[in-house]
């Protein structure tokens, strides 16, 4: 295998293909791109064996059919250190070449009998389309809320995704808190159906569409192992779950006694300096909410200092105090995309729901934290004008 590359757009497609790549693979061949040169076109392929990736290289000019598994990193980061915009890439006989000037590198290849077969859509059952943006936006907004870590149960480490009509909706939970993002689909799939996924693989995904237009047309199919997320050019694939996914609808209540619309930028600056005091006291940090009035934000710790702010809001409803893992709330309020934020409370023990202000397709549900009366008393002050 010879191949004349040009080198922005070669490394471009080098770093798509690195994309299922674990930085320790256990076994050696995980580690390396498989790169075929055929015909007029030149592939790259790699793998993990729960995910996997397939795209056409750009900027490559087959000299020499074949192919090769080359070491990804290695290579990887030799060509985009090379000073010269144009190289050549060569393998034979179990040795790997780059040249570009007067510069010549050597490296080991791999027998190509080592890398696994990977799966292709050719067969799979389309699942819809929709622009790359949107499918951004549906992991951004939909993933947080579970682990990336494998858990058990395996629900808390994957998403589900859900297609019913002419919306795309996706879910994650760890039973503490919800998160669901939607996206109206402009063409209607024939059939309702949902897959669940890992979570570390649609991280992966995400982190590849990233660099990709938004405008993109993205197409996801699935079979019974495996869905495709597919734009011109590169195919990834994650290994489906074989399991259901809780009936996530169930957990949301419609009921809420008190509300609140509120500057996100605002409420997100005060609470991250509330985490600075309670961060090694269980993360808590208290709203008091009056109606009519102002909303008060205060992190105590117990022998270390107390932090408070109040901030103008739209309250309405009872007035309320309640008690939150504060690092949870801001980790919806980072993905919320919009100025304003709308939360709603169903007392002090009920579940808390943060929403963009007049549209549903994003839903961030978190349940607070009940105390004990002695321990909610040790936070200290129970009003503002207590601490001020």
């Amino acid at each position: 295998m010879r191949l004349s590359v040009s080198k922005g757009s070669f490394v471009r497609s080098w770093q798509l293909a690195q994309t299922s790549i674990k930085t320790t693979p256990t076994i050696t061949a995980l580690g390396c791109v498989k790169c075929c040169a055929e015909g007029d076109s030149v592939t790259l392929m790699s793998t993990d064996l729960k995910t996997s990736v397939t795209c056409l290289a750009q900027g490559a000019v087959i000299s020499e059919e074949g192919e090769a598994i080359l070491p990804a990193r290695i290579v990887g980061e030799l060509i985009k250190k090379l000073p010269d915009s144009q190289f050549t890439l060569s393998a034979e006989e179990g040795k790997g070449y780059i040249e570009a000037g007067r510069s010549r590198y050597t490296f080991v290849t791999y027998p190509v009998e080592d890398f696994p077969i990977l799966p292709t859509s050719e067969t799979a059952k389309p699942l819809c389309a929709l622009p790359v943006g949107d499918m951004i936006r549906l992991l951004k907004e939909g993933t947080f809320s579970g682990s990336p870590s494998e858990e058990f149960p395996q629900y808390l480490s994957a998403a589900s995704i859900k297609v019913d009509g002419a919306k795309i909706e996706t879910a994650t939970t760890d039973i503490r808190r919800l998160s669901v993002s939607s996206v109206l689909l402009e063409e209607k799939p024939d059939d309702a159906a949902s897959i669940v996924l890992p979570i570390k693989g649609l991280k992966d995904l995400e982190r590849l569409l990233g660099g990709m237009d938004d405008a993109e047309p993205l197409h996801i199919s699935y079979d019974n192992s495996q869905a495709y997320f597919s734009v011109p050019g590169v195919e990834f694939t994650v290994r489906c779950i074989d399991i259901t996914f809780p009936p996530y609808e169930k957990m949301i209540s419609p009921d809420y006694s008190t509300w609140m619309t509120i500057d996100r930028g605002d409420l997100e600056g005060a609470l991250d300096r509330a985490s600075v005091m309670v961060r090694n006291y269980g993360w808590m940090v208290i709203l008091d909410l009056e109606p009519g009035g102002e909303l008060v934000v205060r992190g105590v710790a117990p022998d270390v200092g107390e932090a408070v702010e109040a901030l103008d809001a739209d309250i309405g409803g009872e007035k309320l105090r309640i008690i939150f893992n504060v690092r949870y709330f801001l980790d919806g309020l980072q993905v919320l995309g919009s100025d304003k934020a709308f939360i709603t409370f169903c007392g002090p023990s009920g579940q808390i729901n943060l929403l963009r202000p007049g549209d549903d397709t994003f839903r961030y549900l978190l349940m607070p934290i009940t105390l004990q009366e002695g321990e909610a008393q040790s936070l200290g002050a129970t009003s503002r004008e207590d601490v001020m």
